[in-house]
């Protein structure tokens, strides 16, 4: 995993915490993201879509109460632009990591590490594709 940290910044300079406890957990699971089932997740959460807005929106709605945040998911959700959702994403990974024992979070460490390695190889590729069919 890239970082350990359980915070990100949002677009506005709001900073959010990705602290899970029983209670993300259940919303997580009403929103139809489960954070139980973490691993099941990763490959659409490196997708930076939907589903991952939903599991982030599960873990921080209540912190949207305190002054100066924001109070609905459509808000949230203008609040995300792509550097900012890796940033919330890893700050997930982050808390889903410490919400768990450590056998349980090594388990998740060695899910994201594969997914990130997955990931960087399908751009490695792309991207010596993209030069060789601009250089023909």
């Amino acid at each position: 995993m890239k970082t350990q940290s359980t915070t990100f910044d949002d677009a506005a300079g709001r900073t959010w915490s990705c602290r899970v406890d029983w209670a993300a957990m259940r919303r997580s699971k009403a929103a139809g993201v489960d954070l139980s089932k973490y691993e099941e997740h990763l490959e659409a959460f490196y997708m930076l879509g939907p589903e991952l807005i939903d599991a982030l929106w599960a873990v921080v709605s209540p912190q949207g109460k305190n002054p100066g945040m924001v109070e609905t998911l459509v808000q949230f959700e203008q609040s995300l632009t792509g550097e900012h959702l890796e940033r919330a994403r890893d700050a997930l990974a982050a808390g889903v990591c410490e919400f768990y024992p450590e056998s349980r979070a090594a388990h998740i460490k060695a899910a994201v590490q594969a997914v990130e390695e997955q990931v960087q190889k399908i751009l490695s590729n792309y991207s010596f594709t993209s030069s060789q069919e601009g250089s023909g």
